[in-house]
């Protein structure tokens, strides 16, 4: 009761601030937000036309970066690329990754003399640098990575005029399923569809949104926010007439401070609970892909919280000022966050390298003594990022570039990262008690 009695009165000065409303009103917006992107699977024509017309656009502004270069004009224009008669011949409409394809690759010259120019220059290359139909499948796969190079072929047929160059192509998609397949996100209920720099896998969109956007940046947005927050609850407990109150109790003063500080934290756990848990529902409903390790956000997140909250609670007795708390502990945050980032680096270059052939040795040196006292909130999001890339069924794939996230992972211990975490916050909040147990007031 007396618990409960404290974290009533933590969360009324959160309402009567209005903060507790905006907190949950904010949250909301963004599970709003993110339930609005849809996600299409990218039809094979549409990466076929978009591939050639950025093939296209390269071409002619080499050709002008050579012409600006070179003080004149370009002799041959580079020809545009066309995407004729594209069609599927086999496979579900709905399901492109199970289609065979057909389509003609057309290269438009400006004139029949460039066409010419062209094959004359072709006999004096090598076979494999010539346009040739080997090498058209070539260029088609190279550009447009789902087509399988095996069973692309490319056959030159006539052409309806004497400026066309006119290749006849015939392919199918790699062996993958939807999870591999690239699909459009559209935001806003598919009003806004995103560019093809944003056509993912989706199991890739769904971890960038949760690891990248949710476990980094809104959780470390979160966390200052909520440092700032709750930066004022200790300092206010402590003026002169809310202080004489409490102390009258037959309540120990360690044990208020602690109530006081677990108030804190279950502030920030429900907020927490309210904006995992609608992100979790909104894109597994949207989606298809129930990401269940992101649930665990939920208690990596408060923990995290925990370690800058028991940081701002000795500095608020200390100095019995929120201000200097709230100072104080978003210098902390920018320490962790250098050091966590440096030793990234670090761990990745003695993955694949040797970290002091970049950085000096008494660098290194200084940045892994740096982590091994400070608490691990870098280590815990690399940790809460493996929680969900094992709950996504692709990303998980024995592949190369797996291999390699996987291997960085290794640098990052469960028991290590909790146990150096959980000291720091045992020693700030034991000197926090220590004071304010043995101040008068």
């Amino acid at each position: 009761m007396k618990f409960l009695a404290i974290l009533k009165d933590s969360f009324r000065e959160a309402i009567d601030a209005k903060i507790l409303y905006v907190m949950i009103g904010l949250s909301l917006l963004v599970i709003l937000f993110l339930g609005s992107i849809s996600y299409r699977p990218v039809p094979v024509e549409e990466e076929v036309r978009q591939k050639m017309a950025q093939l296209t656009n390269r071409a002619r502004q080499r050709a002008m970066e050579v012409a600006r270069l070179q003080g004149s004009s370009v002799d041959v224009e580079p020809p545009r690329i066309d995407v004729r008669s594209f069609r599927q011949t086999d496979g579900a409409a709905d399901k492109p990754w199970t289609g065979r394809y057909e389509f003609q690759l057309v290269f438009v010259f400006d004139k029949a003399s460039d066409l010419a120019l062209l094959r004359e220059h072709d006999k004096q290359l090598p076979p494999d640098r010539q346009l040739n139909p080997e090498q058209i499948g070539s260029l088609v796969t190279g550009a447009v990575r789902v087509l399988d190079p095996r069973q692309t072929r490319a056959v030159e047929t006539p052409a309806a005029s004497d400026r066309e160059l006119v290749f006849t192509v015939t392919t199918a998609p790699r062996p993958m399923d939807v999870e591999s397949w690239p699909h459009q996100p559209a935001l806003f209920f598919g009003l806004l569809p995103l560019p093809s720099p944003f056509w993912w896998p989706r199991s890739a969109q769904v971890d960038f949104i949760m690891s990248g956007i949710v476990n980094r940046m809104g959780a470390g947005i979160a966390m200052l926010v909520s440092t700032i927050i709750t930066a004022f609850f200790i300092p206010n407990m402590l003026r002169k007439g809310t202080i004489d109150l409490l102390l009258v109790k037959p309540v120990h003063r360690s044990t208020l401070l602690l109530y006081k500080y677990v108030g804190g934290l279950t502030f920030m756990f429900l907020n927490t609970v309210v904006i995992v848990v609608g992100i979790w529902f909104v894109i597994g409903l949207r989606s298809g892909l129930w990401v269940n390790g992101f649930l665990l956000s939920v208690l990596v997140l408060t923990f995290e919280f925990a370690i800058y909250y028991a940081f701002s609670t000795v500095c608020a007795v200390l100095t019995r000022g929120p201000i200097v708390a709230i100072l104080l502990t978003s210098v902390l945050w920018l320490v962790i966050f250098a050091v966590g980032g440096l030793y990234q680096q670090v761990e990745m270059q003695r993955k694949f390298g040797n970290p002091e052939d970049s950085w000096p040795s008494w660098l290194v040196s200084g940045i892994d003594t740096a982590h091994y006292v400070l608490p691990r909130i870098r280590d815990l999001d690399m940790l809460n990022e493996k929680l969900v890339l094992d709950s996504l069924p692709s990303l998980g794939a024995d592949t190369e570039d797996h291999a390699t996230v996987r291997k960085v992972f290794e640098s990052y211990k469960w028991g290590e990262t909790l146990t150096v975490s959980f000291l720091f916050i045992a020693v700030m909040l034991g000197v926090s008690c220590w004071y304010f147990a043995t101040r008068d007031y």
